[in-house]
Parts: C-alpha cells; structure tokens; sequence
C-alpha cells in the first residue's frame, strides 16, 4: 500500500513537471492582453510536452507493473500490481486535463476544473457501491477508471468549447500521436522485457528485475525514436523537453 502510494504521487508529478507551474504568469498575462490565439498556440504546446512524457510513462506502468512488484516485493503481490496498472491506466487518461487545469486557473475560471472533478465523484463513490460488493477490488478499480475517464472527456470537451478550439484537431495532431506510441512502445517494451528474462535460468527477482530494466529501456527508446520521427517533438523540443523532466533549467531560451 505505501509503495502504490508513492506511485500515485510521482505519477501524479507528471502533471506538474516544470512545464507547468510557468504557466499561470504567462496565461494570466496573456488573459490581461485578450491575446486568445497565444494562449491556444501555449496549450498546444504544453500539452505536446506533457503526454509525450505522460502517455508512454503510464502504458508502461500498465504493462510493467507485473515485473516491477516482484522486482520490489517478490512473488505473491498480484493485486498489488493490477492497482498499480490500473492507476497508471487513469493517471494516463487524466493527463490530458494537466494543462487545461493550469490554463483556468490562470484565466479565472477553476470552475470548469471543479465542475469535471464534482462529475467524477459522483460517478465515483455510487459506482464503487455497486461493483465493490460484487467484484471487490477490481470493482473498485474499475469504478477509478471509469470515473476518471469521464470526467476528463467532460474538461476536455467543456474546456474546449469555452476557448472555442477545435476539439478535433486537437485530438488527432496532439493526443493521437503520443498515445498510439506509448500503445506500441509499451506493448514491444513487454515482449523484450520477456524475452531478456528467459535468457536467464530459473525463476526468481532477476527475471523481474530484467523485465523491468529491459522493458524501460525498450519504451524509452521507442517511444523518443518515434515521436521524432513522425515529427511530433522535434529534436530541439526533446532536447528542451528532456532538461524540463530532469529538472534542469535552460536559460535565455524563448518561451
């Protein structure tokens, strides 16, 4: 339970990688001035860098998350990681609420980020009563999921049509791309994590451990290969994006 907790967090840190907190200034400035096309062309943007990092990191989790608790705790902690694939699965989904959220917030309208967590909730805790009783943990996963799935598509369609930006648009040139590649990066990342782990004798910690380590590696380098190369980050912005996720500032840089 203390490590799935740990996991929530730096996951939920996804959503607050350094690209974000900069935000708030500039779009409240932005606001100021009436200067809408900015704020729409900083979303884009933002939202590029955020699920490029997001999408692969949580497909990973899904798939990984078998390996990375026996690596952890040892056999016998199934369940265990089927809450963390779940986890990552609507942590996944609900990053692609992260900048919409900063951007209400700098415009003065957090009621729209209140209105999709309120909707969550109340599919949340009745859906939870109905399936808890009859499927148990899973039920309650589910009930995760689902209820995080809705209230993202309810932000993101509400958060859409308030700045009047084409929702389509933004679904197929900005969510699209990284998500089919964390789909295929991740679903490759499982089959070399294990093939690597049948190259060693026996069964024990190394297998999961090899998973893991070989697994990461495989998604990583996947998912940066392809998203250079169907021209979704270029190598400027990865390498601008990788000094964000390290926590390195790069100065004198345009914003």
């Amino acid at each position: 339970m203390l490590l799935l907790q740990a996991m929530t967090v730096r996951l939920r840190k996804l959503d607050a990688m350094p690209v974000l907190p900069p935000l708030l200034p500039a779009i409240s400035h932005l606001d100021a001035v009436g200067d809408r096309d900015a704020i729409a062309r900083l979303h884009r943007r933002a939202s590029r860098y955020v699920l490029a990092v997001a999408l692969p990191v949580a497909a990973g989790l899904v798939v990984l998350a078998p390996a990375l608790f026996r690596a952890w705790l040892g056999a016998g902690n199934a369940g265990a990681a089927t809450a963390a694939a779940a986890l990552g699965l609507a942590l996944g989904v609900n990053s692609l609420t992260g900048v919409g959220s900063s951007i209400v917030r700098g415009v003065g309208r957090a009621g729209l980020e209140a209105e999709y967590f309120v909707l969550a909730t109340l599919v949340h805790v009745p859906l939870s009563l109905v399936l808890i009783p009859r499927l148990g943990v899973r039920g309650g996963l589910a009930a995760l999921v689902v209820s995080c799935a809705l209230g993202t598509v309810w932000f993101v369609v509400r958060f859409h049509r308030a700045f009047a930006v084409p929702l389509g648009a933004f679904l197929v040139r900005v969510v699209l791309p990284p998500a089919c590649v964390a789909v295929v990066a991740a679903a490759v990342a499982g089959l070399a994590g294990d093939a690597l782990a049948g190259l060693l004798p026996g069964a024990s910690r190394l297998h999961a451990v090899a998973m893991l380590a070989g697994g990461g590696l495989v998604l990583a380098a996947i998912a940066l290969l392809a998203l250079v190369t169907v021209r979704y980050l270029s190598i400027g912005e990865l390498r601008e994006l990788l000094a964000l996720v390290s926590g390195r500032r790069r100065g004198g840089e345009a914003a």
